[in-house]
């Protein structure tokens, strides 16, 4: 049996390839009869139309280009039209993404949007953050996965990439590594989560926990039980009078919630809460380099960090920050949190991680010579 599988597997990925190819084909023909009074840019993203990278951008580029903008929404396989004739697309969205884009923004991998990307879309990607864990060809678990693209398809997804957006030249270094430099450009424009300068509405303090997740619900059940103790131990401090706000990941199961945590959940963008956050309290998420941009400070409390890194191998060498604090104790962690709200504490930026604040006139230029070239 395990020999007949081994023997029909390469037929069954050069099936796949033939039938990824023969569509190819056929949307390059369905092309030519396609006409339309404006060109399309059409965005997308993993984390759906809250995306705080989508905010970043959308308002200035809807009213500088002239084209017709629409929002992909992947969960509810509709196209949206945005700006003042709005109009829905439900039935076959996905195929008119693919038939009348002239440019697509991502914020996250595109496996599961474009299959092979058309020849006539530019697809531009904003990424979701500077990576602090090993990414792409970086990581011996997406490497089998990279491997099984190519066998399948005859190419790696990042050679779809025709723009890359970078943070900063530190972010650009880790992405060429990762991406083995296959995208056609690497683009420097910096982050649009911090767009514009932070505004702390009040002096309430608040203490924004974003933990990120595991790949199994067990796990991730275990990581959010170690948020909810933490919790508690600051509830229980001298600095208690504070608000305490947990966003879950994207990625992070929806049901079986530890005990207590259902009160401090939150629904708010990420832009939201780091607007108003007093200290940010995250292990891995890439959501650490806005906050230092946005003078916040961090605490990354790593309770399960062993396993963490037997599963997915040493992060990337992060140039060192005075400003960040690491724990992988409840205690400990609620400690340095207690001692950054009973003092108001100035942090310094670093050179190293600074993220540029967003260029989105640049932004809006570069899709716009896209649209021009096709």
């Amino acid at each position: 049996m395990i020999q007949n599988s081994r023997l029909f597997a390469p037929i069954l990925e050069y099936g796949f390839r033939l039938a990824y190819t023969t569509l190819h084909l056929i949307l390059s023909i369905l092309l030519k009869n396609v006409s339309r009074k404006k060109p399309w840019v059409i965005f997308g993203s993993e984390f759906g139309e809250e995306s705080s990278h989508i905010k970043g951008v959308l308002p200035k580029f809807i009213e500088s280009c002239d084209a017709d903008v629409f929002f992909y929404d992947k969960k509810l396989r509709r196209l949206r039209r945005l700006g003042a004739q709005e109009q829905i697309y439900g039935r076959f969205a996905s195929l008119r993404m693919r038939l009348e884009a002239s440019v697509y923004v991502v914020t996250h991998n595109i496996r599961d949007i474009f299959v092979m990307k058309p020849p006539h879309t530019t697809l531009i990607n904003l990424w979701h953050g500077i990576p602090i864990k090993p990414i792409g060809f970086d990581s011996q678990i997406e490497r089998a996965m990279l491997a099984r693209v190519k066998r399948r398809t005859g190419y790696y997804p990042y050679e779809q990439w025709d723009h890359l957006i970078c943070y900063s030249e530190h972010h650009k270094a880790l992405m060429v590594s990762a991406t083995r430099g296959m995208c056609k450009n690497y683009s420097i424009l910096g982050n649009p989560m911090v767009a514009a300068p932070r505004v702390k509405a009040n002096k309430k303090k608040y203490v924004v926990y974003l933990p990120t997740f595991r790949n199994k619900p067990v796990n991730d059940f275990l990581l959010l039980k170690n948020y909810a103790e933490l919790s508690l131990e600051i509830t229980s401090g001298k600095a208690a009078d504070c608000t305490q706000i947990l966003k879950k990941h994207p990625s992070s199961p929806s049901e079986g919630l530890p005990s207590g945590l259902s009160k401090i959940i939150s629904n708010e963008t990420v832009s939201s809460l780091l607007n108003k956050a007093s200290i940010l309290v995250t292990d891995y998420s890439s959501v650490i380099f806005e906050a230092i941009a946005l003078k916040i400070p961090v605490i990354l409390y790593r309770p399960d960090a062993r396993e963490y890194l037997e599963t997915y191998g040493e992060l990337y060498d992060l140039p060192y920050n005075p400003n960040v604090k690491e724990t992988t104790a409840c205690r400990e962690a609620a400690g340095l949190i207690n001692q950054l709200l009973m003092k108001d504490q100035a942090f310094e930026i670093s050179e190293l991680t600074t993220v540029e604040t967003f260029r989105a006139d640049k932004f809006v230029d570069l899709v716009k010579d896209c649209l021009l070239q096709r």
